[in-house]
């Protein structure tokens, strides 16, 4: 192979020997390296910066790519008179099947109790009941709950009944 020529693969450069105007490259870089033509301190920012491309080159490779796990739906509950909310609404609402789900009230000392009439958690927390106002972590939604509604028996916050609790509830969805 003569110096300048493509390698059939990777692995043929290393394979043969060098040649004679190889040698006299290597020789010659040797040589300025040697009499301080190439001082010592840019050797060293040379093989630091190689370095640091190499690092640049490899670690982007590193990094574990998410499952699709999405973080948890939360479900804030609010009092206002009588009338009560879930995430803004008085009405059922839509929840991913894929992701755990959360109750929480409006404020940290707001306790809760939620009532349903069948649950459709699979860690089977049901009625959601959080007499300190911490939110609750009732986890995914069973894959049998997928596409029904579970409309709410009872909504309860700071000890006050909700008047509008039967109109609310949770819808499983698949997915986000």
């Amino acid at each position: 192979m003569v110096w300048g020529e493509q390698p059939a693969s990777q692995f043929d450069l290393l394979s043969q020997p060098l040649n004679t105007s190889q040698w006299t490259m290597i020789v010659v870089v040797f040589e300025r390296f040697r009499k301080g033509a190439m001082p010592m301190m840019s050797v060293r920012r040379l093989f630091a910066a190689a370095a640091v491309a190499g690092l640049l080159m490899v670690l982007p490779g590193c990094h574990r790519t998410p499952t699709g796990q999405l973080g948890p739906f939360y479900i804030m509950l609010t009092y206002n008179n009588g009338n009560c909310q879930q995430n803004g609404s008085s009405s059922v609402i839509d929840v991913p099947m894929d992701q755990n789900v959360i109750y929480q009230g409006a404020s940290s000392i707001s306790q809760f109790n939620v009532a349903l009439a069948s649950c459709p958690f699979a860690s089977g927390n049901c009625p959601v009941n959080s007499p300190n106002g911490t939110p609750m972590n009732v986890g995914q939604p069973t894959s049998s709950a997928k596409d029904n509604t579970y409309t709410y028996t009872g909504l309860t916050i700071n000890n006050q009944t909700c008047t509008d609790g039967g109109q609310m509830g949770v819808r499983i969805k698949p997915g986000p």
